[in-house]
């Protein structure tokens, strides 16, 4: 998710004032707030996370539990304030009485809450089996969240039998109330033919409506779609519509591919400079892949003065988190000394870990017993 950060004083607002983490209401008082509440997860679920902590910051220090388990949420995963895992287990645990009571009389938020705890362990022990059960009560409800919830617990098989027929079942009702993680969802089923018959139109659809909703993971998936004609004419220039659509939201992985566009004039023209603006994003946030190509721009000098350390640096990173092309190419420079001292041993290292997860020319170097490419990257 993309992290947005709150102005100093409003940072300074939310992590020093007092926390009624203990404090107690009357379910009639929650059913009161109740809207104010679903506006500021809506909002949360739009990642508009300084809005929606102001409300949820309101309604905690009134006692509201739905809003106190957001608000840790929130501190647990650094979403519009500085991550606080400590405190957010706090919080965690003196909520769940009052979430337990509120998903018992019926409400879905605290249903869904409930589940949410129940799943992830926080405040309370693991539950697959009773999380289901909750994520069930809050989506025959109809409330979309849980839908989508339940959907992924059939699709992985948590706490319920694999059933991907189910899986759809459930992300399509949350698809149709215009729930775009869902929607996205449907999406990927409908490519892969999983709980329903392959059909790219369909795939095309429903990834097409959270992408204009502005989700985007399905803004990137456009961009997928019309890069490999799946389902459509290739299109590399609306491909790069929806990459940068996604890319200036943040998601890494768009502003990789929209690196890879401008580094092969994929739909606009070329231009290295922009490809090395996009991958660094991309790499600062320790997208693998555009760690990689970072170091491949440095290894050759293209668009930037060729400098080994560079690159050595970029591909290790890359490499340490199992992306098989760095990898080889981190066993390159080590056996030609660029960017390091020349060292077989490590240059073995490297090559062995690419040539597991089947890397040809990785491969090769090994069936060949030091026979090496000329080029070290």
């Amino acid at each position: 998710m993309k992290k947005l950060k709150l102005m100093v004083l409003l940072c300074v607002f939310i992590s020093g004032a007092a926390f009624a983490g203990n404090a107690t209401m009357s379910f009639k008082k929650y059913l009161a707030q109740k809207d104010e509440l679903k506006n500021a997860v809506s909002l949360y679920e739009g990642s508009k996370y300084p809005e929606a902590l102001l409300i949820f910051k309101k309604l905690s220090n009134k006692g509201n539990p739905v809003a106190q388990l957001y608000f840790a949420v929130c501190l647990d995963y650094g979403e519009g304030i500085e991550k606080n895992a400590a405190r957010a287990d706090k919080i965690y645990r003196a909520v769940l009485p009052g979430i337990a009571a509120f998903a018992g009389k019926g409400d879905d938020l605290s249903q869904l809450g409930f589940g949410l705890m129940l799943e992830k362990g926080k405040g309370t022990e693991k539950n697959m089996l009773e999380a289901v059960k909750w994520y069930q009560k809050a989506a025959v409800q109809g409330y979309a969240a849980a839908q989508y919830n339940l959907g992924v617990m059939y699709y992985n098989g948590r706490g319920v039998k694999k059933n991907y027929a189910e899986a759809v079942k459930w992300h399509r009702k949350a698809a149709i109330q215009g729930d775009a993680t869902a929607q996205l969802s449907m999406g990927v089923m409908y490519t892969e033919g999983t709980g329903v018959e392959k059909n790219y139109a369909e795939a095309l659809k429903w990834c097409r409506k959270a992408a204009e909703q502005g989700d985007a993971w399905g803004q990137l998936s456009m961009g997928v779609i019309y890069t490999e004609g799946t389902g459509v004419e290739k299109n590399d220039a609306e491909a790069l519509k929806w990459y940068r659509k996604a890319a200036e939201q943040g998601n890494a992985t768009a502003q990789s591919m929209l690196g890879r566009s401008y580094e092969f004039g994929k739909g606009v023209e070329q231009s290295y400079a922009e490809a090395l603006r996009w991958y660094r994003k991309a790499a600062d946030q320790g997208y693998a892949l555009a760690q990689n190509d970072l170091g491949s721009l440095y290894a050759s000098g293209t668009g930037v003065p060729q400098n080994y350390g560079e690159a050595m640096k970029w591909c290790r990173k890359a490499a340490d988190q199992g992306d098989s092309q760095a990898e080889y190419n981190v066993g390159q420079m080590y056996q030609f000394g660029k960017g390091a001292a020349k060292d077989d041993a490590e240059a073995l290292k490297w090559y062995r870990k690419a040539a597991a997860q089947g890397h040809p020319a990785a491969l090769a170097i090994l069936k060949k017993k030091g026979w090496y490419r000329t080029r070290p990257v």
